[in-house]
């Protein structure tokens, strides 16, 4: 796995039905950083992710009209694919100073500070695969320096 900090990570696997569900909590003024290793289901052999784009996309509403809460994505840096793309590694990390917008972006959430996001790899040849979906979890912070 790519270097792991918050100590969240997901194991993804090839032939999925449909996406698997697993909350993401995010504490608010704090680095977040998740490890990914997407492989085959039945052999375990990592999936190559040479010329992939990885998104992920949270809203606080499941309707494509609802505001984006969080845009993280292999085009703007957010998402990160290990070296050698034949390991089936990805990182995503949001920066502290991120995480903490993030938690004021969310203050209109329903007290529990849910969002839902969808996690989504788009193969060189165009094929689009849901990986993950499931709740953000905000927890705001009581430290402010």
């Amino acid at each position: 796995m790519i270097g792991l900090y918050s100590g969240q990570s997901f194991e993804l696997t090839e032939n999925l039905l449909m996406a698997l569900v697993k909350d993401i909590v995010i504490d608010q003024g704090e680095t977040l950083v998740i490890d990914c290793l997407w492989r085959d289901k039945e052999t375990k052999i990592p999936i190559d992710l040479t010329g992939c784009s990885i998104f992920l996309q949270a809203r606080a509403a499941k309707a494509s009209s609802s505001p984006l809460l969080i845009d993280a994505s292999t085009t703007n840096g957010k998402i990160v694919i290990g070296t050698p793309a034949t390991d089936g590694e990805f990182a995503i990390t949001l920066s502290a100073t991120y995480t903490s917008g993030l938690a004021v972006a969310a203050e209109p959430l329903a007290p529990d500070k849910r969002a839902y996001f969808e996690l989504v790899i788009v193969s060189a040849g165009g094929v689009l695969t849901k990986l993950r979906k499931g709740n953000i979890i905000f927890n705001p912070s009581v430290y402010y320096p």
